[in-house]
């Protein structure tokens, strides 16, 4: 038998290793259509012993000493021609991969994954093999010696079949982009755990008053610090998705008094081991919007882990409009903030961690662009400004300075203290 045809590299494997039908056929996995594992398997077998047992008849003794060398390791398929042509029962070997107990294993794990799926009522599934397990450091073993490159692994056929039998008995699909339920199988353990993956909303809120926190704020006493946060109302919709917990992932913070109107802020809500997957977005979106009048939201669409890190990633590269409202201990001109909107505009700003974010973040030197920056006098003491910046600028500190920590500032400009009445964001790009 030629060493390069599937049946001579068949032979070597064999040679080295006791390899039940699914183990052997596996190594040919990715040649053949239509067939089973199983079937690449037990078929090579047969024509390995339809070519031995020809070979013998005519008399080539050679044959004869490859077969009783191959046949322990070859399993039942092999003992009547073993007995007929030795005169003895064989004794076959385990399959040194599987034990001769991947049937078993399928079986068992389909009919347990079966139960659970009916009894979580879960509408679709997927199934995962844990990577470390002796089953598949004997086959990397086995693939690695003898050098075969059509293999696949037993993960990929614990999960096909697996996957199959258990549609069959619940009529539950698969699902390989949004599964309800992940199915992880531990064959070392013989257990398995379920895993449920997250549902996300993307939306935008808008903040129609102060004092609102984006997340909830709990004290040390266990007192809210205040009474209404951005995650708590959203969390009301927790239960329309059966979830254990929320989280809020949103592209910026803004500080607590600072109100946020314009196009809103992006965010994303997820909503962790949700039992229930599907909602009218249109509905919730009433809903939650019913919750306070001094939050709106907009749910635009359910989406992905990808839009997390989106929103979460390049934010100095986006850019905010916030409007500012300050008191100045000087009496200002019309030239004066004529001046003001000419110095900063493109102008970089040199920023250290600002003081009183000091206690929870590193003191490192930032620096970001002011755009543009328009403005009106109110009064000689008060004068209101739209402030386009780079995301990651601190603006209530662009303002006053921040003793010095932020370069150059409004303050520093117009050679006086500032003081910030009201701050809102009302544009995020």
């Amino acid at each position: 038998m030629e060493a390069h045809t599937y049946v001579g590299q068949a032979v070597k494997a064999l040679l080295t290793y006791p390899l039940c039908d699914r183990c052997l056929g596996r190594l040919f996995a990715l040649v053949g259509y239509g067939l089973s594992n199983k079937d690449r398997g037990k078929a090579l077998k047969t024509l390995i012993l339809m070519e031995l047992h020809n070979r013998i008849s005519n008399g080539d003794r050679g044959a004869l000493e490859l077969f009783t060398r191959l046949a322990p390791n070859m399993g039942d398929i092999a003992k009547p021609l073993y007995k007929k042509l030795v005169g003895k029962e064989l004794e076959v070997k385990e399959c040194y991969i599987c034990g001769g107990k991947l049937d078993e294993l399928i079986s068992k794990f389909s009919t347990k994954i079966s139960e659970v799926l009916e009894e979580g009522g879960f509408k679709s599934f997927l199934i995962g093999v844990k990577k470390d397990s002796e089953l598949i450091r004997r086959e990397e073993e086995v693939a690695n010696t003898v050098r075969i490159p059509t293999w696949e692994s037993v993960r990929n056929e614990l999960r096909r079949e697996i996957g199959k039998k258990v549609m069959n008995e619940t009529s539950i699909p698969v699902d390989f982009t949004n599964p309800h339920v992940i199915i992880h199988i531990d064959v070392d353990k013989d257990s398995i755990e379920l895993i449920i993956p997250s549902l996300m909303i993307l939306g935008r809120y808008w903040k129609f008053g102060r004092y609102i926190s984006q997340s909830k704020w709990v004290m040390r006493n266990g007192r809210k610090k205040y009474k209404l946060s951005v995650t708590e109302v959203l969390e009301n919709l927790s239960e329309s998705f059966k979830s254990t917990n929320v989280s809020l992932h949103a592209s910026g913070r803004e500080d607590v008094d600072v109100r946020v109107f314009g196009n809103g802020r992006p965010f994303v809500i997820e909503f962790r081991k949700p039992l229930v997957k599907e909602a009218d977005l249109s509905k919730l979106e009433e809903y939650v919007n019913d919750v306070t009048p001094w939050l709106k939201f907009r749910l635009e669409r359910f989406c992905g882990r990808r839009v997390i890190k989106e929103l979460k990633s390049n934010e100095a590269r986006k850019s905010k409009v916030y409007r500012a409202l300050i008191y100045v201990d000087k009496p200002l001109s019309e030239d004066d903030i004529e001046y003001i909107c000419s110095f900063f505009k493109g102008r970089v700003i040199e920023q250290r961690t600002p003081l009183r974010v000091l206690h929870r973040k590193k003191d490192i030197l930032r620096r970001r662009s002011v755009r543009e920056v328009k403005g009106i006098l109110i009064d000689p003491h008060i004068a209101e400004f739209l402030i386009h910046a780079e995301g990651g600028l601190y603006i209530k500190e662009l303002l006053h300075g921040d003793k010095g920590r932020t370069r150059p500032s409004f303050a520093e400009v117009l050679g006086c203290d500032v003081k910030v009445l009201e701050l809102d964001v009302v544009w995020v790009s």
